[in-house]
């Protein structure tokens, strides 16, 4: 059996009258016999940075790599170049 994790895209969403960033995470899983399964799901940079903080807490600071660097998205449009970087940093 065998897994990967993935993040291939961006896309922004209105959220209680606010644009956010969602981020699609992709799960994917190979297993001995050849069948396959695949599966996404959106999620919020803060999400990813909650997730940070409990692996860190179970497994301890020296075994999680740091997050990308929370940065302030004012305005969504202008900062394509930022959810890009984001988004290769979360694979």
């Amino acid at each position: 059996m065998s897994f990967w994790v993935t993040v291939p895209s961006a896309t922004t969403r209105v959220v209680k009258a606010e644009t956010v960033v969602c981020y699609l995470v992709q799960v994917g899983i190979q297993l001995s016999d050849g069948d396959r399964a695949r599966h996404g799901v959106l999620r919020r940079f803060s999400d990813f940075r909650a997730l940070h903080t409990q692996l860190v807490g179970k497994f301890g600071a020296k075994r999680v790599p740091d997050p990308p660097q929370k940065k302030s998205l004012y305005r969504v449009n202008s900062s394509n170049a930022l959810i890009e970087e984001r988004r290769v940093a979360l694979e």
